[in-house]
Formats: C-alpha cells, sequence, structure tokens
C-alpha cells in the first residue's frame, strides 16, 4: 500500500537474538549516559554473523567494530531507534559526540576518509563539523548485515556468481591460506585449469565463486578503485572469491592487475596469465585437476545402463576431455538415447567422437582447430614409417589402459599417458598430412599451431600463449600439432643477459609442460639438429619423413588425381612421372596445377601439362627440368 514502510529483511534465529541482546543494552545505556561507559564492552559476537566477517576481514579497531554494532541495532531494536530519534530530532543517524560517550576509544581518526570504516563505506559521516556529524550505516551494508544475499547493485554488472558442483583441487585450500608482508593473499594462477574447474575447487572449500566481467568494470580509474574497495567489502560479508579469466592480451591484462593489485580479498586467475604485469605476488598451480573422479561424473550424467556398457571407454573418455558439469549433461542429452539403440561397439565411438567435439574453440592467437579429413588410405609411406606410425595410433589410442588401469604410470616408467611425437624431414613430404591423418584415426580434431603468431618479444608472454594452446587441447582433447617446432622447441643458449635468462626459463617451461601433458602432441620440423636436446628425450616417438623413392612416387601419382578428374595419362607415363625426384607436396602443387591448365584449355588432364607443372615446382627450388621422353618410356 503506497505509503507504508518497507518492512526490514527477515533475520535468522542467531542474528535476531543478538541484535535483540545488543539493542537492550544500548537502549540501557542511553537511558542513563553516565552508564555508557560501563555498558560500552562490546557483547560477545558469534564469529560466523556476517558483522564478525565483516569486522575481522576489514581490520576494523574494535572501536568502530562497537560502533558498527551500534548503528545495525539503532535501525532494527525499536526501543533503541526511539530513544536516538529523541536525542536528535528531525535527523538522520547517530550525532558522532553522542558516539564518543557511549564508545570509548572512538577517535576521530577512525572515521576520516582514507580510514577502512570510510574508505570501504561501511559507515556513512553526514558533511560538516566532525563533532556535530551524524553517523549511519552504509544503505548496501545495512541490507547484507541483516542477512540479504544480494551484492551491492554497484558491483553486480561486473561481477556475477557461479553455480557449479564441488571439486577438490589439490593445493587450492594452502595457496589461498597464504599471507605475504602485507597482510594480503597471492593472487592464485590455476594456469592449467578452465574457469569452471577453478570456481568448482573454490566450492569445495565452501567459498563463493563471483566470476570478474573485465569489460563491465567502472570506466574511470577512479571508478574502478571504487569498485574494488566495494567488492572487498561485500566479498568480506559472503565468504566470496573473486575469479577471473586468463586476460586475452596485455590491455587486459593491465587491467586486471589494477583491480586485483589493491584488492583486499581473495583473487583468482584460471588460465594461463603473464605475471609481470601483476604488483601482488602471483602463486602459480598448476598441474592436472585431481580430487573427485572424473569417471564418476560421467556414469552419473550417462545414467547406470551405459555405465556398465561403455565402461572402459568412459573412463579413457572421461581423462581426455575435460567436459564441465553443463557440458557433460548436454552431451548425456544429445547422444544418451541413441546409445540404447547401438551395439556396444558403435555406441562407443559415438560417444566418444561426440565428446572429441562437446567443447567448442576459444579464440587464442595463432591457434587453429580443424576437423581432421586425411585417412590411411590417403597417404604414401615407405613400410618402416607406416609402422611407427601405426604404433603411435596404438599408443595413443590405448594410453590410459597401459599406462593407468595396468599402472605402468606408477612403475618408474617416469611416464604419464601423454604421446609426444616428433616429425622430422624436408619440406613437403608429408609431416603435416600425417599428423593429420592420426588426429582423424584417434577420432579426435586437430589443433594447428602458428608457432610465429604464439612467440612474442615481450618477456612473459611467449609462455603465456604456449601454457593457453596447452590449456586449451586440454580442455577440447585435441591432438596437437606444431609446426616448424624448431622455433620454440629449439635449443637453449648460454646466459649472457637478463633476456637470455627468460628465454631459457621459458624454455623450461615447455618442458615442463610437455611432460605434464597427458594428451597427444606432435612437434614437425625441418632442422631435426635444431631440437634441444632436452626435448628429443621426452619425445617418445621420433619419425624421419624423407623424399619419396621412386615406388611412393608413383603411388602419389596415381592417387592425387580425384577419380572424377578428366586425366588422359598412358600407362607407361606414371612411371615417367615417378622417375622425377619430387616430395609429395611438390607432386600435389603440379597436379593442381595440370588441372587448371587443362580447365583453361577445355582438354584433359594430359602429360605435357603435367610436365610444365612439374618444371615450375622444381623452379622454385632451383632444379633443373629433366626431359619426359613417352616414346622412351614407351621402349623401355
Amino acid at each position: 500500500m503506497t505509503g507504508e514502510a518497507t518492512p526490514p529483511p527477515p533475520l535468522n534465529v542467531s542474528l535476531a537474538a543478538w541484535l535483540e541482546a545488543i539493542g537492550a543494552r544500548w537502549a540501557h545505556g542511553l537511558e542513563g549516559l553516565a552508564a555508557g561507559g560501563d555498558d560500552a564492552s562490546p557483547t560477545p559476537r558469534d564469529p560466523d554473523l556476517p558483522i564478525a566477517r565483516l569486522i575481522r576481514a576489514l581490520a576494523l579497531d574494535e572501536a568502530v567494530g562497537v560502533l558498527v554494532e551500534l548503528l545495525l541495532a539503532a535501525e532494527y531494536h525499536v526501543a533503541l531507534a526511539r530513544r536516538v530519534s529523541e536525542l536528535g530530532p528531525g535527523q538522520a543517524g547517530l550525532a558522532f559526540d553522542l558516539a564518543q560517550r557511549l564508545i570509548p576509544g572512538l577517535a576521530p581518526a577512525m572515521l576520516a576518509a582514507s580510514a577502512p570504516a570510510r574508505r570501504f563505506e561501511v559507515v556513512v559521516v553526514d558533511d560538516g563539523p566532525r563533532a556535530l556529524a551524524r553517523l549511519r550505516l552504509g544503505e548496501a551494508v545495512f541490507d547484507r548485515l541483516c542477512g540479504g544475499d544480494d551484492l551491492d547493485p554497484a558491483l553486480d554488472a561486473a561481477a556475477r556468481p557461479m553455480t557449479v558442483a564441488p571439486e577438490l583441487i589439490p593445493g587450492l585450500a594452502e595457496a589461498l591460506a597464504a599471507r605475504g608482508a602485507d597482510g594480503l593473499s597471492p593472487v592464485i594462477a590455476l594456469a592449467d585449469r578452465t574457469v569452471e574447474e577453478a570456481a568448482a575447487g573454490l566450492v569445495a572449500l565452501g567459498l563463493k565463486p563471483y566470476r570478474l566481467r573485465l569489460g563491465a568494470l567502472p570506466e574511470t580509474a577512479e571508478g574502478r578503485a571504487r569498485w574494488s574497495r566495494l567488492w572487498a567489502r561485500d566479498a568480506a560479508l559472503d565468504g566470496a572469491v573473486l575469479l577471473a579469466d586468463a586476460p586475452a592480451d596485455q590491455a587486459m591484462t593491465a587491467l586486471l592487475a589494477e583491480c586485483l593489485d589493491p584488492l583486499l580479498g581473495h583473487a583468482v586467475i584460471a588460465g594461463p596469465v603473464s605475471t609481470g604485469a601483476f604488483a601482488r605476488p602471483v602463486r602459480l598451480l598448476a598441474g592436472r585437476p585431481g580430487g573427485v573422479d572424473p569417471a564418476a561424473r560421467w556414469r552419473r550424467a550417462l545414467g547406470p545402463d551405459t555405465a556398465r556398457r561403455l565402461e572402459g571407454l568412459i573412463e579413457a573418455a572421461s581423462r581426455r576431455f575435460r567436459l564441465d558439469g553443463a557440458t557433460l549433461s548436454a552431451l548425456a542429452a544429445e547422444v544418451g538415447p541413441s546409445l540404447e539403440t547401438l551395439d556396444d561397439a558403435e555406441a562407443g565411438r559415438r560417444l566418444w567422437r561426440a565428446a572429441a567435439r562437446a567443447v567448442p574453440a576459444t579464440p587464442l592467437p595463432g591457434v587453429r582447430l580443424v576437423e581432421p579429413s586425411v585417412t590411411w588410405d590417403d597417404i604414401v609411406l615407405p613400410a618402416s614409417l607406416h609402422a611407427t606410425l601405426r604404433r603411435i595410433e596404438t599408443h595413443v589410442r590405448h594410453a590410459h589402459l597401459v599406462m593407468e588401469e595396468w599402472g605402468f604410470a606408477r612403475a618408474g616408467s617416469g611416464r604419464g599417458a601423454g604421446v609426444a611425437a616428433l616429425f622430422s624431414g624436408p619440406s613437403g613430404v608429408g609431416k603435416t598430412m600425417a599428423a593429420e591423418m592420426l588426429a582423424g584415426a584417434l577420432d579426435l580434431r586437430m589443433m594447428l599451431i602458428d608457432i610465429s603468431q604464439i612467440t612474442s618479444k615481450y618477456i612473459g608472454e611467449t609462455s603465456k600463449n604456449v601454457a593457453a594452446a596447452f590449456l586449451e587441447a586440454e580442455r577440447t582433447g585435441a591432438a596437437m600439432v606444431w609446426n616448424e617446432g624448431d622455433a620454440i622447441w629449439g635449443a637453449r643458449g648460454s646466459v649472457g643477459s637478463a633476456t637470455d635468462r627468460h628465454v631459457n626459463a621459458e624454455v623450461g617451461d615447455l618442458l615442463q609442460r610437455i611432460e605434464a601433458f597427458t594428451g597427444f602432441t606432435i612437434v614437425t620440423t625441418n632442422l631435426k639438429s635444431a631440437i634441444d636436446p632436452a626435448f628429443l628425450r621426452r619425445f617418445r616417438f621420433v619419425a624421419d619423413f624423407a623424399l619419396p623413392g621412386a615406388v611412393e612416387r608413383e603411388a602419389i601419382w596415381r592417387r592425387v588425381f580425384p577419380p572424377s578428374a578428366p586425366v588422359s595419362l598412358a600407362e607407361t607415363e606414371w612411371p615417367l612421372l615417378a622417375s622425377v625426384p619430387m616430395s609429395g607436396g611438390a607432386i600435389r602443387n603440379a597436379a593442381l596445377g595440370a588441372a587448371f591448365a587443362a580447365a583453361a584449355e577445355g582438354g584433359p588432364i594430359r602429360l605435357a601439362l603435367v610436365a610444365d607443372e612439374i618444371a615450375n615446382e622444381l623452379r622454385k627450388t632451383g632444379q633443373p627440368m629433366p626431359v619426359l621422353d613417352p616414346a622412351r618410356a614407351v621402349a623401355a
């Protein structure tokens, strides 16, 4: 009804009882100010009450804590509110001089603009002489101290609560409990976690994660500083933690550092971040997710019948593909019903394929997620190299069974379930094509990494970009392919400057990451000799690709033209083409060029056109074009 007063928010039993006690005490004190000094000792507080958490977290002076209690009680206790009103008719709040008489030790400096009570907008002091000023609780603080759950409206746009199932993260509790010389906890960087995984770890510790939206922060530095102060205050009331995604670039990293450096309270960053921008200490927690068995979540999502039928595959998939709760539920809803109608083998393939594509790609510099299209039938290799690639496929396919279930990872082998392979050889011999073929054979997406885009002249940025690529591979389960890997996996040099030390530290960071990575990594290089020996020891397979011989070249020529292409080559002309030493990539280029030439002249793809394109390919490397004589081929 219009004109009616808004009722105060409901109180929980312990808070209501406590307010009744302190309200009665202060009302009694105001009845006879002479007794105010005797009554000034604070009523014992329940340490779990929001007001007790606020006083502890903001390190308020005891006298200021008692003042906050008094101001809160004056808003709720009828007798006390009436008494305060009588002592200051027509004015809101409590007179400062009266507060000083009631609370011994309450000094004017405790309510200075820079003091915590006012800096965090807990106590509002009206303008005018301090002795005559009126004191009130901040409106948002009043609502929260009375049990309200909503953040201050000034915070809500840039900090959103996250709802996730709890899942422990080893070492997180200890990291949050650490304190520096300034009394602040460090910023925790969970380099190998998604923001959902980080939130789950915080919930498991009884904390409330709020996701920071950097773009929604106030536009001015002054506005952002106030936002950080208000967040610290509300976080103290909630047991809340500010959780940020790893910034995408230097500008966003600087903005995040500006927000977190002065923040009084816990702050966590999910994903790889360059720590150089932060004045506040940053503690890195890296490593695979631990705690709750991930397969258990998959079994719950897919149901007991499917879990029993596909137990082994679920174990492997749950460790290959790091799906959060929402993604896993969506996957179960999408493919679960169809699995019931398929036999076990087909159901397993369907589930694996869906899981491998459940996570959308995150835009990252130099990283591209693609669907492989090359099969074993599309690639021509010497028998020994073909056998090596088959062994690689076997190791990746059965990594979980052998390394984890059979215990080889724990039996002193020094290796985990991850498989890393180095493909070396000159350009055009099929290294990337073979990598794509293996990804397709394993029904994984392929993550192509352009090293030129992830390396940076800025100290720390290369490591950050590399860490982001590894995190994306962990998140999606894709096969990583680093082309021309010697640019980043190359040998470390001697230390002659601070920059050299940082470069070598980045290489060392790479060594740790490839060692800890549980997925499938392929590094290709034209210069095997340039790869750091420390890296070579970490590759389970090293496959050397050479220029194809005449037999392989003829097989490539026969396969390079699609069945629908109008090819007019005599049977004796195929060996003639194969007689020219060329890489598989050069053969494909020549075949494509001949096809375009045939289309332009309106006829079939014939030997003369192919020979012209072979000559063009040989000119690129300064090689002469041999004479292709069909008559000599026929005679032979």
